[in-house]
């Protein structure tokens, strides 16, 4: 795709407002600031440079709409995920490991169920998905999925 040297710009940007907003937000929230100082570069960084990069040459077209929907997708997984985790971490905080275990497997077992939703409804881009696993695992036919 040739977007090296663009990509490296972006990621050093990324490493940047990832120091600052970390440095700026761990005094007043704590560790929570640190993660909020993770989580906005790395969203940015994910929904606008990767997503608007990589839709062209992978088949998507660039519009509005399409980057709409590759971002509201993501997001309806993992909205279920984000509510579960923060119930389990209200409810059943992690002392130990295995209370950790459990939380994430509630984690993971819901994010599942949205993903074997998406592939198996009748959704176009759940269709697209199963079709191209199937040829990646090499099954031959849709059903077998």
């Amino acid at each position: 795709m040739s977007l090296h040297k663009s990509l490296a710009y972006v990621v050093l940007m990324e490493g940047i407002a990832n120091l600052i907003l970390s440095i700026v937000l761990v005094r007043p929230l704590g560790i929570v600031g640190d993660a909020i100082g993770t989580a906005i570069p790395t969203f940015m960084h994910g929904a606008v440079f990767l997503a608007t990069s990589s839709m062209p040459p992978v088949g998507y077209p660039g519009s509005q709409n399409s980057l709409w929907k590759h971002i509201s997708t993501r997001w309806c997984f993992a909205s279920p995920w984000t509510f579960v985790l923060l119930l389990m971490q209200r409810s059943f905080y992690a002392h130990r490991y295995p209370q950790l275990v459990l939380n994430l497997t509630a984690g993971i077992a819901v994010y599942g169920v949205g993903v074997l939703w998406f592939v198996l409804t009748r959704e176009p881009l759940g269709i697209q998905l199963k079709t191209r696993m199937s040829r990646y695992f090499g099954l031959s036919g849709q059903s077998q999925l």
